[in-house]
């Protein structure tokens, strides 16, 4: 998958900016400048190093420049704060992501399951789009291009208006179109009955195919 700026192959993704965590999940903000928000944060973490805000911004900038061998690491340290917080886990899937290790990132959708996961995304429409992109850019680069559209039709669902997400779509679609499928997105979907979805249980449905 792509870093940004560069244009994709057919069947590739564009990973989202990373979200700024102002409080914990309150607020938020999509990437645009780190360089002010480095120098605001560093100092944060150098007054209070129990911080989440602090740890979870500077390693959002850290992996939004490529750097995730900074970022993950503070990434981990913060988990132990607030683990099912939806900036968290959005940050936390886009770095892993942009480290290509696409495994760990589709090991986070059992996380889907929990209640107040579900709830934190809901109430953060950004961060769900940012997670979702990134479940579904996992899946296409594992080619698996009819999952990673069940995703990237749930980002498009939350955040209708970017157009980097409909790109994406798109590009997922072209692919599943060349094997054969034809596959339009319903809106919402319950992240659970989502997850289930793409990840049948062995004695259940057929998997997305």
């Amino acid at each position: 998958i792509a870093r940004r700026g560069r244009r994709l192959e057919s069947g590739a993704l564009v990973a989202l900016g990373l979200v700024v965590v102002v409080g914990t999940g309150a607020s938020w903000r999509r990437t645009r400048d780190w360089s002010s928000d480095d120098r605001f944060f560093a100092d944060m973490l150098a007054k209070n190093p129990a911080s989440f805000s602090a740890k979870i911004n500077i390693a959002a900038a850290a992996c939004d420049r490529g750097d995730w061998r900074t970022g993950l690491p503070l990434m981990q340290q913060a988990a132990s704060a607030a683990p099912n917080d939806a900036p968290f886990l959005a940050n936390l899937a886009t770095c892993l992501f942009r480290a290509d290790r696409y495994d760990d990132v589709l090991g986070l959708q059992p996380r889907l399951l929990q209640p107040d996961v579900r709830a934190n995304l809901d109430g953060n429409s950004a961060a769900a789009a940012t997670l979702a992109n990134a479940l579904g850019g996992a899946f296409a680069m594992t080619n698996r291009p009819l999952e990673a559209l069940a995703y990237l039709c749930e980002a498009n669902a939350r955040t209708p208006n970017d157009g980097t997400i409909r790109s994406n779509m798109a590009a997922q679609s072209e692919k599943a179109r060349e094997h054969g499928h034809l596959v339009g997105c319903r809106g919402f979907v319950p992240w659970d009955v989502l997850e289930r979805a793409v990840n049948p249980p062995a004695d259940a449905a057929v998997p997305l195919r």
